[in-house]
């Protein structure tokens, strides 16, 4: 709507004066409209009045010697002018009001036909054509603005997201690290449980076979000693000094304490030789591979196994008893 206040403020280029006055008529038989018309007939003044861009309405004629108003109508564009752009012609051609049409122009009038009312519409419908124009590229600015910043938080979402696959990533590395370490330390209790469990009976077999070395020793000196009783036996001698040595050797070796002693040290050391090669055995058992398929397995064999290797962890706190099913 105008400003009844202030009148419109239109640009004329028309470059004959009849055709001036006659449009200069009809604009002041427009309704509800007031204008103030600046009339040039020289292109090159147009042009230098086109760029000031302080008008409300380009009209040109379309006709203008060596340029049309075609040509001025691209430099209103190129210039940026916000005001609207009507073309006049002297007669009436489609394809010229096509190109006018194509190229921007608001509106494409034949002179021959026109009078104050056309006119005024023209007017009227240039100036809100432009009202909405100008409303579209305000909107379209907004909303390209509203994109560049969806963008923007898209791109920092994309970012962000990425620092949290990273994070991510190092999160379950780390666990896996902490795994692996935890696995490694109960790894490493188990081993020391084991070489505990194992290295008390390999220990007391230690000192029995040592007992055993010294005692066959002991046997070896008392064999010889018989043995030569023997000889002088079968020589048909009495070999009394003979007997009376074994005898003191008998009693000096503690052959009473050997022949009792060492029938439970080699008890003992099979019980021990026993032990390990039980834990080996369920240690092997234990740390047995599985497959990806299902098999059947000793659900029995398998507690004794764990209880074995698990043995050093909770001998020292409770008794455990085994109430297996036999089936």
């Amino acid at each position: 709507m105008q400003d009844k206040a202030k009148p419109l403020s239109i640009l004329l280029v028309e470059d004959d004066e009849d055709d001036y006055l006659i449009t200069s008529e009809l604009l002041e038989e427009v309704e509800g409209m007031t204008f103030e018309v600046e009339w040039i007939a020289e292109v090159e003044e147009a042009i230098h009045a086109i760029k000031e861009n302080r008008h409300d309405i380009f009209i040109f004629d379309y006709r203008l010697g060596k340029v049309t108003g075609l040509d001025l109508l691209e430099i209103a564009i190129n210039e940026q002018c916000k005001a609207p752009v009507i073309l006049l012609s002297g007669q009436g051609d489609q394809e010229v009001d096509m190109q006018a049409m194509k190229a921007g122009a608001t509106d494409y009038l034949v002179k021959g036909n026109l009078d104050a009312d056309l006119f005024g519409r023209s007017i009227r419908y240039s100036l809100e054509r432009k009202h909405s124009e100008e409303q579209i590229q305000k909107k379209n600015w907004a909303l390209e603005a509203e994109q560049g910043k969806l963008e923007s938080a898209l791109s920092e979402l994309v970012g962000t997201n990425q620092e949290l696959e990273k994070a991510y990533q190092e999160l379950k590395s780390t666990q896996a690290q902490l795994l692996q370490a935890e696995k490694m330390e109960s790894i490493g209790r188990l081993a020391a449980g084991i070489a505990h469990e194992i290295n008390t009976p390999v220990q007391f077999i230690g000192d029995n076979t040592r007992f055993l070395e010294e005692s066959i020793q002991e046997f070896d000196k008392l064999i010889i000693a018989q043995s030569r009783v023997i000889e002088e036996h079968v020589k048909g001698q009495c070999p009394t000094a003979k007997v009376k040595e074994a005898i003191s050797i008998a009693d000096e070796i503690d052959f009473d304490f050997l022949r009792k002693e060492i029938p439970q040290a080699i008890q003992q050391s099979l019980e021990g030789i026993n032990r390990v090669a039980k834990i080996v055995l369920a240690m092997k058992e234990f740390s047995h591979p599985g497959n990806d398929g299902k098999s059947l397995i000793d659900l029995n064999q398998a507690i004794r196994n764990t209880t074995i290797i698990s043995s050093n962890e909770w001998k020292y706190h409770a008794e455990m008893d085994l109430d297996l099913d036999p089936q």
